[in-house]
């Protein structure tokens, strides 16, 4: 499947095109790209769930989830299952459009997760009458839900010439990189990846990159518009999982350093021409800090263009999970407090319109969840203030 390169963009972090539905599970590896089913099914495009064509009615549609032992771990049935149309907007109709949706959502058939590796899917179609045929096929593909691994090499060469190297390794093809603006997430460079890379002995994939900081100027301009391109970018790989890496800084030589000077308002940040930051962020020995109109270092919540940050006693921003005011917050990884679904780890929490962390029972756009006191959605059946209650592999209590 070919993949074209992007060079720029203007989204968040949190870009939609790779980061993860409300509520999705982990997405498939690279297989579950398309599926079909011999003489009677054709192929169409899916995410986390196939897409079934059928070219004549069958009687029953048996999707199989199968680990690499072979072992089933998921499986759906579908009686009196339609043959395709092309509807008038020219797209063809799937068989799952009248059932329930095969999907595989990283959990066994009684919601007990899976670990990562290759699985296989089996579709299977079987016809009704005095002499049923079966047609069926099966495509091989990869459960991943560990992130790639960054590793920056340094710079080679120097001035406009001067490349950015580094190295990706992931347990599975790389999808994307990024590179991220620190001051507030946003990514002004992207590339997306169509090959395997180098396959290491133990099926992991390697890729060596190297960009220009030439290239990088031109994206940062054809974006912002003017200014040059940040001097410490941090730089983020995403593998077909939606998995993203750390952040991995990459530090341009040469730039402009100031020193930090205190009196006795605050703190505040002479730079070499003797000016100052102001009203803005800035990105100083790798860490962002915000200043106010005057000059002067901010410390907790900041509110910055629509989105708030929150910076520690030192004038660093934060990410990730943070507890101020008796509650907790989440900060994504360009430091802005997170509200609704957000998945940490293989964990999901809810967090209120105020970004403070749920528990206990909460109703959420007419379903009932229950947050553990760590915060942590349940799924499966738990006993809860003396009374058995179950939830469902989405979190949505059913009994």
């Amino acid at each position: 499947m070919s993949r074209p390169k992007s060079r720029n963009g203007s989204d968040s972090a949190a870009d939609a095109s790779l980061a993860e539905k409300k509520k999705a599970r982990h997405r498939l590896v690279g297989a579950i790209a398309l599926c079909l089913v011999a003489a009677v099914v054709v192929p169409m495009l899916l995410e986390s769930e196939p897409r079934t064509g059928l070219l004549r009615s069958v009687h029953t549609l048996t999707s199989t989830y199968a680990n690499e032992a072979g072992a089933a771990v998921r499986e759906y049935t579908n009686y009196q299952n339609y043959k395709s149309v092309r509807n008038a907007n020219g797209t063809v109709s799937r068989a799952e459009s009248y059932h329930l949706a095969p999907v595989f959502d990283s959990e066994d058939q009684v919601g007990a997760g899976l670990p990562d590796g290759k699985y296989t899917l089996t579709i299977a179609a079987t016809t009704s009458g005095p002499s049923p045929t079966r047609h069926a096929i099966s495509y091989d593909f990869a459960l991943d839900t560990t992130a790639p691994r960054v590793t920056v090499r340094g710079l080679i060469g120097e001035g406009a010439g001067a490349k950015v190297a580094f190295d990706v390794t992931d347990a599975s093809p790389l999808a994307a990189f990024d590179f991220h603006d620190p001051s507030n997430g946003t990514w002004y460079y992207r590339e997306l990846v169509n090959d395997d890379g180098t396959v290491n002995p133990d099926g992991s994939h390697t890729y060596h990159f190297e960009v220009s900081a030439s290239a990088l100027q031109a994206a940062w301009e054809a974006q912002r518009g003017k200014g040059a391109a940040p001097s410490q970018p941090y730089v983020l790989a995403w593998d077909w999982g939606v998995n993203p890496s750390d952040k991995a800084v990459v530090r341009f030589p040469g730039t402009t350093s100031g020193a930090w000077t205190h009196d006795s308002h605050g703190w505040w940040y002479r730079l070499p021409d003797g000016s100052w930051p102001s009203s803005t962020s800035m990105v100083i020995d790798g860490e962002t800090y915000r200043f106010d109109a005057s000059g002067y270092m901010r410390t907790g919540w900041v509110l910055d263009k629509g989105y708030w940050y929150y910076h520690d006693g030192s004038g660093a921003q934060l990410t990730g999970w943070i507890s101020t005011g008796g509650y907790w917050y989440h900060l994504g990884s360009g430091g802005a407090m997170e509200i609704g679904w957000v998945r940490v780890g293989d964990t999901w929490y809810y967090l209120g319109a105020s970004g403070a962390m749920t528990t206990g029972w909460q109703n959420i756009e007419g379903s009932w969840y229950y947050m553990d006191s760590s915060g942590a959605m349940l799924t499966g059946t738990h006993w809860i203030n003396g009374a058995q209650r179950t939830f469902n592999s989405s979190g949505v209590w059913i009994g």
